[in-house]
């Protein structure tokens, strides 16, 4: 009976040991997180608006950044050859990865109203430009990234009695650009024929325009 138990016992206690390691992997991150908020002189990631005056500092500075870059090939029609010859189609930006942690649970504090508005703003359309801005990433020695957010993800993971979230994870994806168009700007842009313009719009003389 024992030989039977032993087994049983040692199955059942596998998902205890993941709960256990997963709660001990995040304890992990709250203690590098807060032994960097501890250290004054260091320098903290930050994203800025490069048109607007709203910028968001780190609470903690991330564990990692990821920055990624595809370079489109395509195979060239009509290659006959072992390998075939590639045509390259066109540049595609850059895109950053990375996720920041805000607490306020001992101060009491709101995270939404001290971080998590701004870090939206950087994320939605403005009145002067009719698109959300253009945001520079810095840290440090490490070289800025300028671009905009394309997908930003907010996850409250605790609550003060009065149900104000005070603890947050923002997993924050950007785009690489240097210059941007709103969607009028763009029907503005060059056009060969008619079709490359808006409804009502003709081509004249290479630019969209009215009739």
């Amino acid at each position: 009976m024992k030989a039977l138990l032993l087994p049983l016992l040692g199955v059942a206690a596998l998902p205890l040991l993941g709960v256990s390691a997963c709660q001990s992997a995040r304890a992990d991150e709250m203690v590098m997180a807060r032994q960097n908020a501890v250290n004054k002189d260091a320098p903290w990631l930050t994203l800025k608006s490069t048109e607007a005056n709203t910028a968001v500092t780190a609470q903690f500075n991330p564990k990692e950044v990821s920055i990624d870059k595809s370079v489109p090939w395509k195979t060239h029609k009509g290659s006959n050859t072992d390998p075939p010859a590639l045509e390259f189609t066109g540049a595609q930006p850059k895109k950053l990865d990375v996720e920041l942690m805000f607490d306020l649970f001992e101060s009491k504090g709101d995270v939404y109203s001290q971080y998590i508005s701004a870090l939206e703003q950087l994320a939605l359309i403005q009145d002067e430009t009719k698109r959300p801005p253009l945001v520079t990433v810095t840290w440090g020695t490490m070289p800025a990234f300028q671009g905009v957010i394309s997908h930003l993800n907010v996850k409250y993971t605790m609550f003060l009695p009065d149900g104000t979230p005070c603890r947050a994870t923002a997993s924050i994806r950007m785009k690489q650009a240097t210059s941007l168009l709103n969607s009028a700007e763009s029907r503005d842009e060059h056009c060969s024929s008619d079709r490359d313009c808006g409804t009502g719009e003709i081509c004249r003389s290479g630019f969209c325009a009215d009739p």
